[in-house]
């Protein structure tokens, strides 16, 4: 029966289905190929049923962020284009107010079946991107902008028509991993469900693997551990970590090794040559033969100086990397002020909603986020979908994702 809940699962499983399995809706015609069909359909539902949600706290945060941009656009202050301003924030809005209805309706259930779609729709498109780079080994990489740069619209086409994935959706991944992981310490009933477990776990590192995506491979492997092994206690996995840091730095000489080592048996170039990148900036630092570590660490000193010549309202050039200290050299105090009020509100919001055991885990993934954010870049469309949608709804569902109605 197509009752108001349903309307919005439906929906809310349409607008993940056109981030998360382009095999599916890249191959679609209009208008079920514009991002905008999905986006104003979530709007006119809201402005329905639920028109407080478009004047809850989460909303109004974003008003201010957009007024405060535009109005310094307009006055010159800050010289980027509108559209960028609307593309960041038009994803920030939607999975913000998405996971704001499950909040206001109480739909849990609902949020459930929502997310095992979309479970269903990441293995779908990990498994389409590993086939599609068989053929085109560097289609992620490329994706991540240098076809859009070189203006190669056609190739970009192509790989989207073939489900092949790029940056956001792996880093989404990485980011959701510790999550995936603690689903393995949940009591389950039925014989195959951890099978099913470790089959995503296994499919998501072999996808980011095959994305030659290094950042979100090493932070992914290092957060899985953490997830498998941290007490659901917050003061012991403190206690913890810790711990683990001793113990890094006691074998760090011998855990550079193991970088090197990896380096050389990995089979893919751009992946190979990155990790031998890190162990080589590990054992010598900056100066060694690592190119690509210099390159990203030198980008943090000079976006510092350029944000301490213009603290208020920044006015550097984007480098397309290091986000936080990045958007700090664009913009200030006054462009960074909307994310850390945005960012903490749904942080504090979340917290309040996931059970107590289950916020070591959310918490993990956010400052992977966080610690991502000073090396690289964030919030493109899909990724903005995972931090403030998928990983929130992950971790409030999780006791239950995988458990049958008798459970």
């Amino acid at each position: 029966m197509l009752t108001k809940k349903n309307i919005f699962r439906i929906t809310c499983i349409l607008i993940l289905g056109y981030l998360f399995l382009p095999i599916v809706f890249k191959n679609l015609f209009w208008p079920f190929m514009s991002s905008w069909f999905y986006i104003y359909g979530w709007i006119a539902l809201l402005l329905f049923f639920y028109p407080r949600i478009l004047i809850s706290r989460p909303a109004l945060y974003i008003y201010f962020f957009y007024s405060l941009y535009l109005l310094l656009i307009l006055f010159d202050v800050y010289y980027i284009e509108i559209e960028e301003i609307h593309g960041l924030l038009k994803y920030v809005f939607i999975s913000t107010t998405m996971l704001q209805y499950f909040y206001i309706s109480k739909d849990y259930h609902g949020l459930n079946k929502v997310i095992r779609i979309a479970l269903i729709f990441f293995v779908i498109t990990t498994i389409t991107s590993i086939i599609g780079m068989q053929k085109f080994p560097m289609a992620a990489r490329d994706l991540a902008g240098a076809l859009q740069r070189d203006s190669q619209t056609q190739i970009v086409i192509l790989y989207e028509k073939l489900g092949i994935a790029s940056y956001d959706f792996f880093y989404g991944i990485a980011f959701s991993l510790p999550i995936f992981v603690s689903l393995l310490k949940v009591k389950y009933s039925g014989k195959y469900i951890k099978i099913i477990i470790i089959f995503l776990i296994v499919l998501s590192f072999y996808g980011i693997l095959k994305s030659q995506y290094t950042t979100p491979l090493v932070f992914a492997m290092l957060l899985s551990f953490f997830a498998y092994w941290t007490p659901q206690n917050i003061p012991k996995a403190i206690s913890l970590y810790v711990l683990v840091a001793l113990i890094f730095i006691i074998s760090y000489n011998y855990i550079t090794e193991i970088m090197f080592s990896l380096s050389h048996s990995i089979n893919a170039e751009v992946l190979s040559s990155r990790l031998y990148d890190i162990a080589d900036f590990m054992r010598y630092g900056l100066g060694g033969e690592s190119k690509d570590v210099d390159v990203r660490l030198n980008r943090i000193p000079l976006q510092i100086e350029n944000f301490l010549n213009s603290p208020i309202i920044g006015g550097s050039e984007t480098t397309g990397h290091v986000f936080w200290i990045d958007t700090l050299a664009r913009f200030g105090f006054l462009g960074l002020l909307p994310w850390i009020l945005l960012l903490s509100d749904q942080i504090k919001r979340n917290l309040q909603n996931i059970y107590y055991s289950d916020r070591i885990y959310y918490i993990l993934s956010i400052l992977m986020v966080i610690s991502v954010g000073f090396i690289r870049n964030l919030f493109g469309a899909g990724m903005t979908m995972f931090v403030f949608f998928v990983i929130p709804s992950l971790a409030l569902v999780r006791e239950e994702l995988f458990k049958t109605s008798k459970e």
